[in-house]
């Protein structure tokens, strides 16, 4: 099966991430890249518990999109704390500090 893309993207580079992927993937390649552990160490039992548990619960909520709970308050905060900054550098650190 082709995919058809628009005329646009054949001007897009492909991503160095991605073509790195690709190569860790590869079962003769042992990757040290952050970010890809074994994944026979992930806790698939336990997350299959705890998926089936938040599905019984409330399955509409755990599968609705929407805004996470405190995140328009701390936005608010932000702006409020970040106002009257003229130097973008210091907002930014205020911004990962109030973040963090």
């Amino acid at each position: 099966m082709k995919i058809q893309t628009a005329r646009r993207m054949r001007k897009v580079a492909p991503s160095a991430v991605r073509e790195i992927l690709k190569v860790a993937e590869r079962p003769d390649v042992l990757s040290f890249a952050g970010g890809l552990p074994a994944p026979e160490l992930f806790p698939a039992r336990e997350l299959s518990q705890a998926f089936e548990t938040v599905l019984r619960r409330n399955p509409g909520a755990a599968l609705q999109y929407g805004i996470t709970e405190g995140f328009h308050n701390k936005m608010e905060t932000i702006n409020r704390v970040a106002y009257g900054f003229r130097n973008f550098e210091n907002y930014r650190l205020r911004v990962k500090v109030l973040c963090s």
